[in-house]
């Protein structure tokens, strides 16, 4: 089950595909998005930084424990997460 920010970011999502609708519409889309959405590939708010502090990130290609995440929802800031 997702959580809170998981949620939240899925809504932020919608948001950034549809920056012109009004609330009503942004629900109507997120039902139409949300259920559609080809996992596993990741929901992104921005691209991954990249930063050399040696901090674990989300990444498929690196950590093969990543590709095994169902709905993998990744956190913007950095280190990139699947929340």
């Amino acid at each position: 089950f997702l959580g809170g920010v998981s949620w939240a970011m899925l809504v932020a999502r919608t948001c950034q595909l549809y920056p012109n609708a009004i609330a009503s519409t942004l629900v109507h889309k997120f039902f139409l998005v949300s259920p559609k959405w080809e996992w596993p590939n990741p929901v992104l708010l921005k691209q991954p930084e990249e930063c050399n502090l040696n901090l674990p990130v989300w990444d498929p290609r690196v950590n093969p424990s990543d590709r095994y995440h169902l709905m993998p929802i990744i956190t913007p800031a950095y280190p990139q997460q699947n929340s």
